[in-house]
């Protein structure tokens, strides 16, 4: 897993941190992308300097090839960025763990 700190102007920065975007084409001949890996996307003005605003995203899907340039590829990024996935695993975790009580709530009525 690595962190690939990435720049982006303001509007397609905007969209991606509120979910509307969910992929972008990126230069991938300097790095080594893969799925499982995040991207940290640092927004920037128009004459490059940093506005200060930044999201950690979760590659999902790289796609390369199907006429795109040997350089270029799309990265598909979790919808909610980082949030998203601590929320679906939080709640996967809940979801377990009712799964278990139940379980055990029937071995105790079982052994009574």
């Amino acid at each position: 897993m690595t962190i690939h700190t990435l720049k982006g102007h303001g509007g397609p920065f905007s969209d991606l941190k509120s979910g509307a975007k969910t992929g972008e084409v990126r230069d991938c001949s300097d790095r080594d992308f893969q799925v499982g890996d995040f991207a940290l996307l640092k927004e920037i003005h128009a004459d490059g300097e940093p506005s200060g605003r930044e999201q950690l995203f979760f590659i999902t899907h790289i796609q390369r090839g199907y006429g795109l340039p040997d350089n270029l590829c799309v990265l598909s990024y979790s919808a909610h960025g980082i949030d998203g996935i601590i929320e679906r695993t939080l709640r996967a975790i809940v979801e377990r763990q009712a799964v278990l009580i139940a379980r055990l709530k029937k071995q105790l009525e079982g052994a009574a």
